[in-house]
This record gives C-alpha cells, structure tokens and sequence, in this order.
C-alpha cells in the first residue's frame, strides 16, 4: 500500500502536539470526506513506538498518531504550564509538568478542534475508530464514553451527504492492554519504582524528546492518584457497551507483567452476553508476548521477538470484518 505522511502541529494550550496524518494513496480524491483513525500511546511512549508507525501505514482509512503533551514533538517550554512541587528531583528542579487525566482531555480536545478545520486540499475527517496501548487506551475509553454521550454513532454510512458534516461517528474502538482495575496503578508504580511512595514521585517516566533522545522526567505520585482515582472506567465502559454497533477489540500480552491478565478477562466478562442492543467486543491474547508485544529472543543473535506484527494484522482483520 503507498500512503502520504505530513507533520501537523496542533496548538494546545501554549503549546503544540506534535503529530503525524497517515493517508492511503487515492488518485484525485482533495476535497473528499474521509474516515479518521486516531492512534494513542500509552505512558513513557510515543507516537511511533512499537506497533503505531507500521500501523499508520497499512490502514484502509487515514490516521494521525501524536504525541500527548510533554511526550516526544509535544514538547513544554513554556514555564506557566508547569506545577510547583518541592519533592520533585530531576534537572529542571522543582517544577514539572503534571500529565494527569485532564491534560490527555485537553489534548484530545484539541484534535477534535483541528479536525473541525478543512486540510489545506479542503479533505474533511471524521472519527470513526480509536487504538490506544496502555495508558493510552485507557483514557481513550475515558474520552470514548464522552464522545458517545455527545455524538452517538449515525447508521447512516453516507456521512458526505449529512449536514452538518458530524466531526466524530466511532465504529471501532482497539485496547492494546488498558487496565481495568485502576486502582492497581498505585502499587505497580511501587514495583516497577521502589521508593516511589515514600519519595511522593519519582524519575518514572522515560520519554522520547524531540530531538529523538529519551530522558527521564519526573512523575508526581498525585499524577498517577488522579489516573488511579479520578477514571471512573467501570462507568465509561457501561456507556461504551450501551452503544449498539460499536465493534471493540482488546489486545493483551500473556506474560504482560504491568497489566495483569486479569484486566484482560475483567472486559472479556464485562462485554459477554451481547446482542443487537449493545457494543460487541473480541479479545485477543498473544502467547510470550508482554506489554509492548515483545518476547524472549527464538533465533541466534536475535535481543528479542517482536510481536506487533500480530497485533496490526490482528487490528487490520477485525476492522474489516
């Protein structure tokens, strides 16, 4: 498949996300009205980590893959957005960026703001599909059941000829290993980061800087209370699976050792007994595969095996089916 890439740069706050609009190649179509797919990573990553770059460039419909605030091209300068906290210890001292659940709201806002604008060729999108890993996906079904609330989904696959153009018509939602017991992040942030409650933060998150070099930036322990607390994800779900035609998927490694399995048979139940009414909803769960989707090396030589393969194929199959 041959596609165009173009750099977008969508203002938020006083700063911008950076991102990346992915359209499949169409002989003359400027103008058109076209279906969106809005890739999401998850924490510490980036726009083009693991599965989304490939992802981006084998989908049926357009997508744009960003980068959430004070992660990779969205980069923070401007000193207004950061937040005072006196146990923070990292090079910019004191201050930090606080990325809790109203900082992804925001940055999802904003693409909506930028999809109500035409493209440059006078293209239109829509949002018809969402595929989140991790973090990422978890706010994905937090903003999800929003949008639901405001913009259920038409019947009517003709959008071109709806009027007004509707900026969001969600068919398709993908979850690469959301958690569902929230409450659970505080304690694995423990694990993963001994002295982590004790230092009230840490040095946490291992972000990829627009200039391409990871660093660490530190992550308050009320940064990750608000994702733990403030989530109410058992009530976005219940809007997610009230929504008749909505076809979701989730994803999960079998040895993922920062989502528990658990999460995974958590939504599988939760989605079970489903009719004509409601959302329907498939898991997936991949052998030897952790939380990027990546498991101990098979060949000579080989650091690892990579298994995001399996997962765009899995998505590209269950978008079409």
């Amino acid at each position: 498949m041959t596609y165009t890439e173009t750099v977008v740069n969508i203002p938020v706050r006083s700063h911008t996300l950076g991102g990346i609009l992915t359209t499949p190649s169409a002989p003359t179509d400027a103008g058109a009205v076209k279906e969106l797919a809005l890739i999401i990573h998850g924490f510490g990553g980036h726009k083009d980590y693991i599965y989304q770059r490939q992802l981006a460039r084998e989908l049926p419909i357009a997508s744009l893959r960003f980068d959430f605030s004070s992660c990779g091209d969205s980069s923070i300068t401007d000193p207004t957005e950061f937040t005072a906290d006196p146990d923070a210890q990292q090079g910019q001292g004191t201050t930090y960026y606080f990325r809790g659940r109203q900082s992804d709201l925001d940055d999802f806002a904003a693409i909506v703001a930028w999809l109500a604008k035409p493209q440059p060729d006078g293209t239109r999108y829509i949002l018809t599909t969402l595929i989140g890993h991790s973090r990422g996906a978890l706010l994905m079904m937090h903003w999800a059941a929003q949008l639901l609330r405001i913009h259920p989904p038409s019947a009517n696959d003709g959008l071109s000829a709806q009027k007004p153009l509707p900026l969001v018509n969600l068919k398709h939602i993908v979850n690469c290993a959301s958690r569902y017991q929230t409450h659970l992040i505080v304690p694995n942030f423990e694990r993963n980061f001994p002295g982590f409650l004790a230092n009230r933060g840490g040095n946490a998150r291992n972000v990829r800087q627009a200039n391409g070099v990871y660093g660490d930036i530190w992550v308050s322990i009320a940064e990750i209370e608000d994702l733990a607390f403030n989530v109410p994800i058992l009530n976005d779900i219940e809007t997610i699976k009230n929504t008749p035609g909505l076809k979701l998927l989730s994803i999960y490694g079998l040895e993922d050792r920062i989502v528990p399995l658990d999460d995974a048979y958590s939504y599988e139940k939760f989605f079970e007994n489903t009719s004509n009414n409601t959302a329907r909803h498939r898991l997936v769960i991949i052998p030897e595969a952790d939380h990027n989707y990546y498991g101990p090396p098979k060949i000579a030589g080989e650091k690892r095996s990579n298994y995001n393969p399996i997962v765009i194929k899995t998505i590209l199959e269950f978008l079409q089916s």
